[in-house]
């Protein structure tokens, strides 16, 4: 039998079931999870894949007296577990040496999974940074899941970028590595302030994206209200703000900073403080590559959706002319050839 939810076709014969007491609050759920009556000609979503368990969802089902549910699985628990392992094997690593080589060998799983031609959801990689990485409190993530979709999934992948772009610029340092992930999180988290979010905004950022400088223009020619415009263009302190609230779970606090350059521009044309290329440093372009990588809508993960950002989207990047004069641009090459670098030493391995 053949079902369509929320744009996502199955069978039931791709399902199979997760009982509701091995859901862990606090965690990402690694699959669709949907409920089929007894009649069996619908299914109904339940919870999607990437999305935060909480314990209101477990009390909800619970009241419900619902034991389990069908899954659909997207982050494959093998997947899973390689990165697991993997970043349990940086964490226990004694000296600068053996961080990098560890690093290394994440690189090169990375690269495998989303950079080659793969079966890979990121959501593999996403989840294991988030429960490696995450130390805000969950009212950041249930704000994010119950405001925009669209703002949650970007924060999520967004933040897992930033880890990857640490280890191609060699910072192995976990506990910048954290913050950093932690900063990159709530990048947009000043969009969710007040009641003027919209969808008019979610079109400027993607425009923003697309074209560095054409967000604010856009929003004018849709007519929307200041405070609408404002928000736009506040945004990155108003993240700053938020975030500054929680700096004492910080080791560097000081990387708080980084989140009020992500929309400057480096010839000072940007927002919100038109800052040139002298106040722009390596830290800086590592949340604005994060940025730009991942594109403003919901993503529905799937498999083989990994290789869609890490390689498709950053392709786009590396081709756009608007790049060529914002300061990641001293980035692109670098990931390129790192992702180059793990599949050649991929290829290795396997002909050894």
């Amino acid at each position: 039998m053949n079902f369509e939810v929320n744009g996502i076709a199955f069978s039931k014969d791709e399902l199979s079931t997760i009982a509701l007491k091995d859901l862990k609050v606090g965690s990402i759920s690694h699959a669709h999870l949907y409920y089929i009556p007894a009649s069996g000609k619908n299914a109904f979503g339940i919870l999607r894949a990437g999305d935060y368990v909480d314990q209101e969802f477990i009390d909800k089902y619970t009241q419900k007296g619902m034991t389990s549910f069908y899954a659909l699985e997207v982050a494959n628990s093998d997947e899973i577990g390689k990165y697991r392992a993997l970043f349990a094997n940086l964490k226990n690593t004694m000296n600068e040496r053996e961080r990098q080589v560890a690093a290394q060998d994440i690189m090169k799983q990375f690269g495998t999974d989303y950079w080659k031609e793969s079966k890979a959801s990121i959501l593999s990689f996403a989840l294991t940074c988030f429960d490696h990485f995450y130390f805000l409190p969950d009212e950041v993530v249930e704000k994010y899941q119950n405001t925009s979709l669209t703002l949650y999934s970007r924060s999520m992948i967004s933040a897992s970028i930033s880890v990857m772009a640490c280890f191609v610029h060699r910072v192995v340092d976990l506990d910048f590595i954290k913050d950093l992930y932690n900063t990159i999180f709530v990048l947009d988290y000043g969009l969710l302030e007040g009641n003027q979010f919209s969808y008019a905004i979610i079109s400027a950022c993607e425009a923003e994206r697309n074209a560095p400088g054409s967000g604010i223009e856009q929003l004018r020619k849709l007519n929307r209200p200041l405070d609408e415009i404002t928000l736009f263009t506040e945004h990155p302190t108003q993240s700053a703000k938020f975030i500054e609230q929680h700096k004492e779970k910080f080791i560097y606090p000081e990387i708080i900073d980084v989140i009020q350059y992500h929309h400057e521009k480096g010839d000072g044309s940007g927002f919100p403080n038109g800052i040139s290329y002298s106040g722009i440093g390596d830290f800086e372009t590592f949340q604005m590559f994060c940025d730009y990588l991942v594109p403003f809508k919901e993503h529905i993960y799937k498999r083989g959706d990994g290789i869609e950002i890490v390689k498709n989207e950053f392709k786009k990047i590396k081709e756009s002319e608007e790049m060529t004069t914002l300061p990641i641009n001293k980035i692109l090459s670098k990931w390129e050839a790192c992702m180059e670098w793990s599949i050649q030493e991929n290829n290795k391995d396997a002909a050894a």
